[in-house]
């Protein structure tokens, strides 16, 4: 069947003001001509159309090279989802009255068909003998179904032969997808955020995964101020409203244990909330502060947070963490938000509370609202250095807690995958510490790209920085990556040295993508790497 035209709104042309790396803002759809440069100059989070002729030559990735007779849609937010739902390679693509039209073609079809076959031809050429011989007979099938639909083509019939080339394509996914190993020792987990009305659907969840083979849950069970569980002692966070009634966690707990799977509690650890969370206006004085004097974060939607260096905070945190290890029988915590709110340097930077001064005054003889970073560098990163400490120790005291708690807890932290900046300097995150001393058992650096090259090259970036702790990947079904972009991240992933994936969310996996894992890289069962390091080291790594 014919499908019907798609258009979009273009938002901005080759801009010259770039507030944003490129000039691309929130749900943006930027157009850039070879008027603007050589390179679209954007960030990692969005996806972008390369345009050449009329026709879409590759939609994924960012800071694309601009054709000298071509285009690039760079899209973020909403306008990135419609690239991708839309802009398949082979799209004819047409620009006029500010608005991009995408029109799919029988020779839109013809080429997606032949860009699929050639990939999954390598594939199997690649693949062990046994994932061959279970994917050749699909390719073959693909390449069968491929030349009828020239045939049809040829003859005129141009719905029935769209819709043979999409047929042909299936069998080619389906090839490339069944190419992929299945590994025997690999970490498959997801995220979640429990929908569930009743113990039933939380175990009908639990049913879903074990189905695709999936080892690892990680139900969001600390978040907002509030708990996935009743409420475990007097001045700690209430029940979520939506769980009232019964124990969520217990529940998946049960029947995860049935199932040989794993439980990690995932748990917001400095991030309260968004609006007015009851422990803010409770403590408002263990929020952070930037240095205009506001607890809210002008780079994360007005996001609050918890002074890290403050003492009372800290305890409070460590007192609920060790109260949840030693209700429930978790096989790992997981720590997320565990460090500052985003803090470019004197842009809405944190944390200048009364505390952080007068400490940090004590330690260094200046008050850190006084340091200018773009003249005084090095009096900026003992500041930065000194904030990356606040975080580490709390990481450090909450492991020696928690093990004691529950001697052979696995803890494990999501974390900002590029290291230097990202990370460590505008988050105050120093996670490779954490790996060395073995705070942490394995890391899920949060690698939330389309582009499947830059997350090769942050994947194999975070394996040499995590000092022998399992790292496993952290991807982003819910950018509406397709399931073959899904599976090619995957691959990718294991070559640079990812010992396993966290798929972000649970909810992404149903349909096709979920039919991806099954039939390809997830479709045997896998043992859990970190089961083997289970207390293989002391506290201290040494």
């Amino acid at each position: 069947m014919l499908k019907p035209e798609a258009v979009y709104r273009i938002a901005r042309i080759n801009p010259a003001e770039r507030d944003f790396p490129g000039g691309r803002a929130t749900d943006q759809l930027v157009l850039y001509t070879p008027a603007y440069g050589a390179r679209t100059g954007t960030n990692s989070f969005g996806v972008e159309a390369v345009v050449r002729g009329g026709v879409v030559l590759s939609c994924e990735g960012n800071d694309s090279e601009i054709p000298p007779d071509g285009f690039v849609l760079s899209g973020h937010g909403d306008a990135a989802a419609w690239l991708t739902r839309h802009l398949q390679p082979g799209t004819g693509v047409t620009v006029e009255n500010g608005e991009v039209r995408a029109r799919f073609t029988v020779e839109s079809a013809a080429h997606l068909t032949r860009l699929a076959a050639d990939e999954a031809a390598r594939a199997v050429a690649a693949a062990a003998p046994e994932d061959a011989a279970r994917a050749q007979p699909l390719l073959e099938t693909a390449r069968k179904r491929l030349a009828e639909a020239r045939t049809t083509a040829q003859g005129g019939q141009t719905s029935a032969a769209i819709e043979a080339f999409d047929e042909a394509t299936r069998f080619a996914r389906e090839a490339f997808y069944a190419a992929q190993s299945s590994l025997a020792l690999e970490g498959r987990g997801v995220w979640f955020r429990l929908t569930a009305a009743g113990p039933d659907d939380a175990r009908a969840l639990v049913e879903r995964c074990a189905a695709k083979n999936i080892n690892m849950l990680f139900p969001e069970t600390l978040y907002w101020n509030t708990s996935l569980t009743p409420q475990l002692g007097p001045g700690l966070p209430p029940q979520n409203d939506a769980y009232r009634g019964w124990d969520p966690l217990a529940v998946l707990i049960e029947a995860a244990h049935a199932r040989g799977m794993e439980v990690h509690a995932w748990c917001e650890i400095f991030f309260v909330g968004p609006g007015e969370p009851a422990l803010a206006n409770m403590h408002p004085e263990w929020l952070a502060v930037d240095r205009d004097g506001t607890t809210r974060c002008r780079h994360e939607e007005n996001f609050r947070f918890f002074c890290p260096s403050r003492p009372e905070p800290r305890e409070y945190l460590w007192n609920l963490l060790s109260a949840l290890v030693a209700k429930y029988p978790l096989d790992g915590l997981q720590f997320d938000y565990i460090r500052y709110p985003t803090s470019p340097p004197m842009q809405g930077d944190f944390c200048f509370c009364t505390h952080c001064r007068e400490v940090f005054q004590q330690v260094a003889g200046r008050d850190p609202i006084s340091i200018n970073p773009a003249t005084e560098p090095d009096a900026w990163a003992q500041w930065t250095l000194w904030r990356q400490r606040q975080v580490s120790t709390f990481v450090e005291e909450a492991a020696r807690r928690l093990r004691a708690a529950r001697p052979g807890l696995l803890l494990s932290a999501a974390v900002f995958p590029e290291v230097a900046h990202e990370a460590r300097a505008e988050r105050c995150q120093d996670w490779p510490t954490w790996a060395e001393k073995r705070w942490v058992d394995f890391l899920c650096p949060m690698i939330y790209r389309s582009d499947t090259a830059e997350v090769a090259r942050l994947v194999a970036e975070d394996v040499s920085h995590a000092a022998g702790v399992p790292v496993y990947a952290g991807l982003a079904p819910f950018m509406e990556l397709t399931p073959e972009q899904l599976v090619r991240q995957i691959a990718a992933a294991r070559r640079e040295g990812a010992m396993g994936q966290v798929l972000f969310a649970e909810d992404h996996l149903a349909g096709a993508s979920g039919h991806a894992l099954t039939i390809g890289p997830w479709r045997s069962p896998a043992q859990l790497p970190h089961s083997r390091r289970r207390n293989s080291a002391p506290l201290d790594g040494r």
